[in-house]
């Protein structure tokens, strides 16, 4: 599709195709957004994992998460909700990019 305008037609038809709002560029991405739909499984875009998407996350299983807990002091620390444990995502992405 091309889409054009007269004034500044070069820099709308670039924020269009971008996938920007032609009023400013604080509007997300939407092509980033549906490339990260697309390439992760659903509980990568939630804020918290539990054991099981954590230890899914690194191809291990949730008693090995644990030991990492246990034995790593730079491991992310996992918080109570409930009765379950959940980690926020941005912290074991960052030990996965830091330390794999």
């Amino acid at each position: 599709m091309n889409i054009s305008s007269s004034a500044s037609g070069g820099e709308r038809e670039t924020d269009l195709r971008m996938g920007k709002a032609a009023q400013g560029d604080d509007h997300r991405d939407g092509r980033r957004e549906l490339e990260m739909n697309e390439q992760y499984p659903p509980y990568f875009r939630k804020q918290t994992w539990m054991p099981d998407e954590v230890a899914d996350f690194f191809g291990l299983s949730k008693s090995t998460i644990y030991r990492w807990q246990q034995e790593f002091e730079d491991f992310p620390s996992s918080s109570k909700v409930g009765q379950k444990n959940q980690w926020i995502r941005e912290d074991v992405v960052k030990y996965f990019e830091k330390n794999l």
